[in-house]
């Protein structure tokens, strides 16, 4: 069903990603607690993924360099998000904190604009999984996102193991 030359299936993405967007800007700058176990979970699975989609359909060479090239895109930017994110100890229990920063938010934010405005802008035939434009774009962009995710949570790690322990006295009886 279109309406004015635009289908749902196009509007629907943009305002799923701006009510998911609402909801977590709420968030920002609440402290939540930081679990350095959970740190490694997503990286990790995302890599699988990304192992598995290429042993099943490898790139091309020219999907290769996009996938290094993506990949080393997101880590810069990961790591520079992870540095934007505020982590502290909680005074009165000792653990660790991390809270959003709006400029992380806004980082996030300028990264789903440019991918959105490339995907408008480079055309292609979306629709059909044979389009080698998508392929590429894929590939770049699975090497964006497991830098991204990857080096933002290897910055927040190294970050926590470097801030001091704070003494939690208890509670006079």
């Amino acid at each position: 069903m279109q309406q004015s030359g635009t289908s749902w299936s196009s509007i629907l993405p943009v305002v799923i990603f701006a009510l998911v967007m609402v909801m977590r800007f709420r968030k920002v700058g609440r402290p939540r607690p930081f679990r350095a176990w959970a740190m490694w979970t997503v990286p990790v699975i995302y890599s699988l993924v990304v192992v598995m989609l290429f042993v099943f359909n490898p790139p091309s060479l020219i999907g290769w360099g996009l996938f290094f090239g993506g990949l080393a895109l997101g880590a810069a930017l990961g790591w520079q998000r992870g540095k934007m994110m505020h982590l502290a100890r909680d005074p009165a229990t000792g653990k660790l904190q991390v809270s959003q920063s709006r400029a992380a938010m806004f980082l996030i934010l300028g990264i789903f604009a440019i991918r959105y405005l490339a995907r408008q802008t480079m055309g292609g035939d979306f629709g059909n999984p044979h389009s080698a434009k998508l392929h590429l774009i894929t590939d770049a962009m699975m090497g964006f996102a497991l830098g991204l995710i990857s080096l933002q949570r290897i910055e927040l790690a190294l970050r926590a193991k470097n801030l001091p322990a704070i003494p939690v006295t208890p509670p006079l009886p």
